[in-house]
């Protein structure tokens, strides 16, 4: 998952401009699925491609609600930071 569900423990939102001027916050997966392509994009900038990329998406999420892989949060939030770092 990316940090855009208000589940979250600490109610992670997106701001977002607003028509007209001005910014809000939103949540839900039409706004987390962009963060997670985002940094799958800023992996295959750096050589991951197919099963190596997802492999490395997975392996470094920060781990939510019950220890490893579960219903609600799957196998965690993105962490770019860790996902990019050697």
């Amino acid at each position: 998952m990316a940090p855009a569900m208000s589940n979250l423990p600490l109610s992670k939102e997106i701001i977002i401009a607003t028509p007209g001027g001005g910014y809000g916050y939103e949540s839900g997966t039409s706004f987390a699925a962009p963060v997670v392509a985002g940094v799958a994009a800023l992996l295959a900038a750096r050589g991951y491609h197919g099963q190596h990329l997802i492999d490395r998406l997975l392996t470094t999420c920060s781990d939510l609600g019950t220890v490893g892989r579960d219903g609600v949060f799957g196998y965690g939030e993105v962490d770019a930071a860790t996902a990019l770092s050697r």
